[in-house]
């Protein structure tokens, strides 16, 4: 991700950092103790959440109450002021979208959420619904238009073969999407298949996703890893992840959280690596205008330092 994404309103400025963007915690907007403890993570996305981790009927009611209540405070103590607050609503084939959005927006708290999460965005006219709403409450604040960052989660195989042309459409409109997140439960469901326990069966999606999120310079956010108490598991996952591209991931317990910080984000050893081999190709290009170089027993050109050039960044 190469850019910082401007977040301002009624005199509030704060850049958005894609790259900052590593992990993500699902927080139950109906359990005031969560939303209390959530702010205690380094996680850099907070999700207070109003789908499937909040029973049907009324406790839907009172997650949008608790979570209204209770933004000012989480982004007052957010470890760092980059963390991203995203509320996650119901879908918009729910009916609940909407209430849902305004439910948890006020004059006092647009000042404290970055966008929303949409589950279960599976094509472009679901996506022009959503942005419809926001772009209303946009107006009603008298907010710039694209001012609300957008999650979609590509849940079903319609949406992973739709994600180009939603990525596609909100590069040509409005801007809104930020990062997406690919949901296993739901797309194994979908797709009638059964989710293995290390989803070695849905690693190909899951790099189609990564691959479509990085086209449109999107954050991918992989699935929770649900076997929480299990972190040398989540590890190796996390290394394959990471082998393939896929940005960021998605946590069920704060324990979860560190864990996928330190793989996900480059190590001190890369950046110090990688830093070497910057230093050394510039030097070689202003002193001997080589296009190419001999770093450590392997050839460096141009591709590979524009591949350091990037991880580097988004270490920054």
């Amino acid at each position: 991700m190469k850019q910082f994404l401007s977040l301002q309103c009624r005199g509030f400025s704060r850049r958005l950092d894609p790259n900052f963007l590593t992990s993500g915690l699902y927080v139950p907007g109906n359990q005031q103790k969560m939303l209390t403890k959530c702010v205690t993570t380094k996680a850099s996305l907070l999700v207070p959440d109003m789908e499937d981790s909040v029973p049907e009927g009324q406790e839907k009611v009172k997650a949008r109450e608790l979570i209204r209540q209770n933004l000012k405070d989480i982004r007052a103590k957010t470890y760092d002021q980059r963390v991203i607050i995203t509320p996650r609503t119901n879908g918009i084939t729910t009916g609940l979208f909407k209430d849902d959005v305004e439910g948890v927006l006020t004059k006092e708290t647009i000042d404290s959420i970055d966008g929303f999460c949409v589950p279960k965005v599976d094509t472009s006219t679901e996506y022009k619904q959503i942005d419809t709403i926001l772009t209303t409450q946009e107006n009603q604040y008298g907010l710039p238009i694209g001012h609300f960052k957008l999650i979609p989660q590509i849940e079903s195989t319609l949406s992973l073969m739709n994600a180009k042309d939603i990525f596609s459409l909100d590069r040509e409109s409005n801007k809104r999407i930020l990062a997406a997140a690919f949901g296993a439960d739901d797309f194994t469901a979908d797709f009638e298949i059964d989710r293995q326990a290390d989803d070695g069966n849905i690693q190909f999606h899951k790099k189609l996703f990564a691959l479509a999120c990085h086209a449109f310079n999107v954050v991918s956010i992989d699935t929770p890893y649900v076997h929480y108490k299990d972190l040398d598991g989540l590890r190796k996952e996390l290394g394959i992840l990471k082998s393939f591209g896929m940005k960021a991931k998605f946590a069920i317990h704060p324990t979860q959280v560190d864990v996928i910080n330190e793989v996900l984000r480059p190590s001190a050893e890369e950046v110090k690596y990688y830093r070497e081999m910057i230093a050394q190709f510039e030097e070689a290009q202003v002193k001997t205008g080589k296009a190419a170089i001999q770093f450590q027993g392997k050839m460096v050109d141009i591709a590979a330092y524009r591949r350091a050039k990037a991880i580097v960044k988004r270490a920054e």
